[in-house]
């Protein structure tokens, strides 16, 4: 991921966005040369004129479909947050099969399984899809930024931490990007911005079609234990650690990082709870622009993540009008899985 908070926010700023140009059917999201639109790891190849626009509102028309389309912008990320399954390690298992595997699998079989639905329970998860869509891009646009930082702060050796640390760099390196962004596109800090009276406001009818769908999916993927209730509980379970974690004044979450290091090297608890930062502490935003280099690829980049964020804004704005427009698979999701790597490195 970027954590919960950035997004969110990135949904919300690609339903704002409105197309400079119209959407010519059959128009794909196209590899192109380094550096340009449609490059691995870059923007999709502009949307081509010719003809009517695509309304993206139609895709969110009531308040019911707007929270799908938001809960779909967490992604797969939930399952990763089951605490009470007995099956908790299939489960997780599922989630990172569904980052890794070939993307136009996964939007594939969410568009058979909503053509097959009553028109009112296609549309919320036409909604979730497209807020779907917007998760993975703003993961794989960013994603190699946060790894190739990730990777150079634990070989450096900082603080002691090594690659074995490298799950809990990511998350603290994600929850400060939250913070960052929080506050550089709503002035805010987690002091005044409770993440769980904004985020995954969906209602129980609503995820129990969500987990239906993806039901199905595991069902394809042989995943026996996955149950057409597990998203329900998973969503759940990520409320509930995010309520856990909420720290404005640090104290909890001090507290969960002693107790967490009883047992473990590092606490990601207290790495998945936001610091209540002022703009001096963005340590990770690369707001300088210090080169960095690509691990998937090898490019060298200066990019801070406000221009990845809006790149992927731009991006999500293409993928939703191509969903309107009736794209699939690779055509509407390009080469590159959840992490930022091109299909034939994933």
């Amino acid at each position: 991921m970027p954590a919960l908070i950035a997004h969110h926010i990135h949904g919300l700023s690609v339903l704002q966005t409105r197309l400079d140009a119209p959407v010519q059917p059959g128009a794909s999201v196209q590899p192109g040369a380094p550096g340009q639109p449609g490059a691995p790891g870059q923007p999709g190849a502009p949307v081509q004129p010719g003809a009517p626009g695509v309304a993206i509102d139609a895709l969110v028309p009531d308040d019911t479909t707007r929270q799908a389309f938001l809960v779909g912008c967490q992604g797969p990320d939930p399952f990763f947050f089951t605490l009470f399954d007995r099956h908790l390690v299939s489960v997780r298992r599922f989630g990172t099969r569904l980052h890794e595997r070939d993307m136009a699998f996964n939007v594939n079989s969410m568009l058979d399984h909503i053509a097959c639905q009553p028109i009112e329970t296609a549309g919320v998860l036409r909604a979730y899809l497209a807020g779907w869509l917007c998760h993975f891009t703003l993961d794989s646009v960013a994603h190699p930024y946060v790894y190739s930082q990730v990777q150079a702060i634990c070989t450096a050796g900082a603080a002691g931490l090594d690659e074995r640390d490298s799950s809990e760099v990511h998350m603290q390196m994600e929850s400060d990007l939250d913070a960052s962004l929080l506050y550089r596109t709503l002035g805010q800090s987690i002091a005044t911005y409770r993440p769980m009276s904004q985020i995954l406001l969906a209602g129980d009818t609503t995820l129990s079609q969500i987990g239906m769908m993806y039901h199905k999916i595991a069902d394809r993927l042989g995943e026996p234990a996955h149950k057409d209730t597990t998203f329900v509980r998973a969503v759940c379970d990520m409320r509930l650690t995010y309520r856990l974690v909420y720290s404005p004044n640090g104290d909890r979450r001090a507290l969960l990082g002693r107790i967490e290091r009883l047992f473990r090297r590092h606490s990601q608890a207290q790495a998945l709870s936001h610091r209540n930062a002022t703009p001096d502490v963005f340590d990770f935003d690369n707001s300088t622009h210090q080169p960095w280099v690509n691990p998937f690829t090898g490019e060298v980049a200066t990019d801070g993540f406000a221009e990845l964020f809006a790149r992927a804004v731009k991006l999500g704005v293409t993928r939703l009008a191509l969903l309107t427009s009736g794209a699939r698979g690779e055509a509407l999701v390009g080469e590159l899985n959840f992490n930022g790597k091109p299909r034939e490195e994933a």
